[in-house]
């Protein structure tokens, strides 16, 4: 189990992959798929055929933070909440990295405070 600090936009180019996201989702990505990583977000890739499984991967994040930070003694983490709507219907509950919430709004207030990511898009110079 692992996470990434920063985005990451994936292409699978052999196989498949199998993400398990710490939450319990799971999203199954083939040949010439594309998906993202929501940053932060602990998960664990598996290739559970029998062809070898390629992604390319582009990151984006803060210089000098590493590619990727694995979880100790490689246990499974719920977490951290990327919307808000994450924390309704006690979904607040679920939530144990990087922090556990006492209720909903705890939740919504980890969401809405979190430091967010962006990315400026440049205009197209021909229009």
């Amino acid at each position: 189990w692992h996470y990434h600090p920063g985005y990451v936009h994936n292409v699978v180019t052999s196989g498949s992959i199998k993400i398990e996201d710490g939450c319990g989702g799971v999203s199954t990505y083939s040949t010439g798929q594309a998906f993202e990583t929501s940053e932060g977000r602990v998960h664990r890739a598996v290739n559970e055929g029998a062809v070898e499984a390629v992604e390319h991967n582009v990151f984006i994040l803060e210089q000098g933070k590493p590619l990727t930070r694995f979880i100790p003694d490689n246990q499974r983490r719920c977490g951290p909440p990327s919307k808000v709507d994450e924390c309704e219907n006690e979904g607040w509950n679920m939530f144990n990295f990087p922090t556990t919430f006492g209720n909903r709004g705890e939740c919504v207030k980890y969401v809405r405070q979190r430091p967010q990511v962006s990315l400026p898009v440049p205009q197209d110079p021909l229009q």
